[in-house]
Protein backbone atom coordinates (compact mmCIF):
# COMPACT_ATOMS: atom_id res chain seq x y z
CA UNK A 1 0.00 0.00 0.00
CA UNK A 2 2.63 2.05 0.37
CA UNK A 3 3.48 1.68 -3.05
CA UNK A 4 0.28 3.32 -3.98
CA UNK A 5 0.15 6.29 -1.50
CA UNK A 6 3.65 7.86 -2.64
CA UNK A 7 2.73 9.81 -4.95
CA UNK A 8 -0.85 10.99 -3.96
CA UNK A 9 -1.29 14.53 -2.48
CA UNK A 10 -2.63 14.94 1.46
CA UNK A 11 -6.52 15.45 0.64
CA UNK A 12 -5.92 11.16 -1.40
CA UNK A 13 -4.80 10.13 1.79
CA UNK A 14 -7.16 11.90 4.27
CA UNK A 15 -9.55 10.61 1.37
CA UNK A 16 -8.48 7.22 1.81
CA UNK A 17 -7.67 7.18 5.59
CA UNK A 18 -11.77 8.21 6.02
CA UNK A 19 -12.68 5.54 3.31
CA UNK A 20 -10.50 2.34 5.34
CA UNK A 21 -12.34 3.66 8.52
CA UNK A 22 -15.97 3.79 7.09
CA UNK A 23 -15.37 0.19 5.83
CA UNK A 24 -14.18 -1.17 9.06
CA UNK A 25 -16.57 0.56 11.25
CA UNK A 26 -19.54 -1.18 8.76
CA UNK A 27 -17.94 -4.57 9.25
CA UNK A 28 -17.68 -4.13 13.21
CA UNK A 29 -21.30 -3.01 12.81
CA UNK A 30 -22.50 -6.43 10.71
CA UNK A 31 -20.32 -8.51 12.99
CA UNK A 32 -22.31 -6.62 16.26
CA UNK A 33 -25.47 -7.34 14.25
CA UNK A 34 -24.27 -11.14 13.09
CA UNK A 35 -23.74 -11.49 17.51
CA UNK A 36 -26.91 -10.35 18.84
CA UNK A 37 -29.41 -11.88 16.34
CA UNK A 38 -26.82 -15.44 17.30
CA UNK A 39 -27.27 -14.98 21.00
CA UNK A 40 -31.27 -14.32 20.45
CA UNK A 41 -31.56 -17.59 18.02
CA UNK A 42 -29.61 -19.12 20.55
CA UNK A 43 -31.64 -17.91 23.23
CA UNK A 44 -34.58 -19.05 21.81
CA UNK A 45 -33.96 -22.51 20.64
CA UNK A 46 -32.37 -23.58 24.22
CA UNK A 47 -35.48 -21.31 26.24
CA UNK A 48 -34.80 -19.01 29.30
CA UNK A 49 -32.91 -21.07 31.90
CA UNK A 50 -34.93 -21.49 35.32
CA UNK A 51 -34.12 -19.84 38.08
CA UNK A 52 -33.19 -21.15 41.49
CA UNK A 53 -33.95 -18.60 44.66
CA UNK A 54 -31.65 -19.31 47.01
CA UNK A 55 -34.68 -18.93 49.91
CA UNK A 56 -36.58 -22.02 50.63
CA UNK A 57 -40.54 -21.46 49.53
CA UNK A 58 -42.13 -20.34 52.91
CA UNK A 59 -44.11 -22.52 55.01
CA UNK A 60 -48.52 -22.97 55.50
Amino acid sequence: MTGRLAGTSGDEIVRLLVHDALVKGLILVGAVVVLIVAAAVVWRLLGRPERHDRRPPPRS
